[in-house]
């Protein structure tokens, strides 16, 4: 008989069920990966592929995916028998591997290989597993054909061969939604097919499918690198007319594509502050590659990007996790004689802090064991010591981010004595810090800690937010106790505070 604590159904207090599972599931990936009985058998692999993909890990499963047609396709290729398909061999297994895991007929875990085969650029691949799904019943879902389109386009895939595999699935009676129009019409424009793209939207329109923000910016700013300026604007005019508010990708594609060169057709020559909106702008809104062009670009017309163009640029390199570009664009600046503000030392800080190593190769633990997380926090101190010796004071944002960093990582103690030393630097704690710490400490199950800090943001006339009351609630909870819970709930009601998140507990 299985154990109750890992039998589906049971509940472990403080704890949801599927939560449970998931984490025992990338708990058990972590482990096995190495070992030799589950990166040897395709089987093994396969069934973990069903797993992750029933409990709607579809990032993890994912990444396994791509290893898994890597280390086939490798094999296959390097063996004598050279007849073998990796493509039906993988599909086979996970076909005769589904009974054990996936509900029959779903086809979420091929959609997942296709996904992941269209992820790696591999075209032929990613139709053929979609044709092998169709031949044996089950039909694939709409991400599965999204992923393919939008892998055509990468790959420069000829624009007939585009057409011809949409209309095999508007002849299979496929139901497109807002993304796939959306990628054909980014794909077409891309090609320089402006008509054709926006015959999708006039498509849309007919078949009932509502353009979004992002279906009209995909149009603006191919007709605004164009030099269209009539239909970009009158694409504006049928954004507003539908309902469809523009926001700040918009505005900035019509900014750079049309007034830019309006300016400088006029003897108007943007300078650092017409760049810099653009930059921040792009960054603010996650189009890195744009900010580069644009970044080029200013470089290119003889304006010299300052400390703001710098730290809009480092700011989205931090947020994507390419902290490698960060620090080049830091050496950059200080090659141009510039020197990094606050702001920029505290993005840097936040990015170093914030870097997961390793998806499944190592666990937490494990990294923590093999010194990891100590080397990336470090880094991020060694910022902190860096601006200090350049006369530059760390503010509560830098110290509140280095406090969050070590709990992050499961460093209590080294949050506490950074806290002490932003105190006796005369910098007072803040909210996130409190609550930060406050977290940590019911994480250690230190409750009575958490609930002395509690009392002392009171008395600093600090009002905790629902994400510090939520925190107490559910340490609580998973404690036992109901009265604390209680006091803390009618607390925050008092305040007026709704709880946004439940303590698992409840769930």
């Amino acid at each position: 008989m299985a154990s109750p604590a890992l039998h589906p159904r049971s509940r472990l207090p403080g704890v949801a069920p599927v939560a449970l599972q998931r984490s025992l599931a990338l708990r058990f990936l972590s482990w096995a990966q190495p070992q030799p009985f589950f990166r040897l058998s395709l089987r093994a692999q396969c069934v973990a592929l069903h797993l992750l993909t029933s409990l709607r890990l579809f990032g993890p499963a994912q990444t396994l995916a791509q290893s898994v047609i890597t280390t086939t396709t490798t094999t296959s290729s390097s063996s004598q028998d050279s007849k073998a398909d990796p493509r039906l061999s993988i599909f086979q297994v996970l076909k005769d591997t589904q009974p054990l895991c996936s509900k029959p007929g779903s086809s979420a875990v091929f959609d997942l290989l296709i996904k992941s085969y269209s992820s790696l650029r591999m075209v032929s691949d990613a139709v053929a597993a979609l044709n092998l799904t169709k031949s044996v019943g089950l039909a694939p879902g709409i991400l599965a054909y999204n992923s393919i389109i939008d892998a055509m386009f990468r790959c420069k895939t000829n624009s007939l061969d585009i057409q011809a595999f949409y209309e095999e699935m508007t002849k299979s009676k496929v139901s497109l939604n807002v993304y796939s129009y959306n990628i054909l019409i980014r794909g077409f424009c891309s090609y320089g097919a402006f008509d054709r793209g926006l015959g999708f939207l006039h498509e849309m329109e007919r078949v009932g499918c509502l353009p979004n923000v992002v279906t009209f910016n995909t149009l603006v700013d191919a007709h605004c690198k164009s030099k269209r300026a009539d239909e970009a604007f009158a694409l504006l005019t049928s954004m507003l007319q539908k309902g469809v508010q523009p926001n700040l990708v918009t505005y900035n594609a019509i900014l750079h594509g049309l007034l830019v060169d309006e300016m400088i057709g006029r003897g108007l020559n943007p300078n650092e502050v017409t760049y810099n909106t653009l930059v921040n702008g792009y960054c603010n809104e996650g189009d890195v590659h744009r900010a580069l062009v644009v970044h080029s670009e200013m470089v290119k017309n003889g304006i010299a990007p300052d400390v703001v163009t710098y730290t809009s640029l480092i700011s989205a390199m931090c947020r994507d996790g390419n902290l490698a570009r960060a620090m080049e664009f830091v050496k950059q600046m200080e090659e141009r004689g510039l020197r990094p503000n606050e702001v920029t030392y505290t993005t840097l800080i936040d990015g170093f802090s914030r870097r997961v190593l390793g998806r499944f190769s190592l666990g937490h633990e494990e990294m923590i064991d093999n010194g990891f997380v100590h080397l990336l926090v470090h880094e991020a101190l060694m910022i902190v010591q860096e601006m200090e010796e350049k006369c530059l004071m760390a503010d509560v944002v830098t110290y509140s981010t280095m406090v969050a960093a070590y709990l992050r990582h499961g460093e209590l103690e080294k949050a506490l004595s950074m806290t002490t030393e932003m105190i006796g630097k005369g910098i007072s704690p803040d909210k996130v810090t409190y609550s930060s710490l406050i977290r940590g400490f019911c994480e250690e199950r230190r409750l009575a800690e958490a609930h002395e800090l509690f009392d002392k943001m009171l008395s600093l006339n600090i009002s905790p937010d629902e994400y510090t009351y939520t925190t107490l609630i559910d340490a609580y909870c998973k404690e036992g106790d109901i009265e604390k819970p209680l006091f803390y709930t009618t607390r925050c009601s008092k305040k007026g505070s709704f709880l946004m998140l439940l303590p698992t507990v409840f769930l």
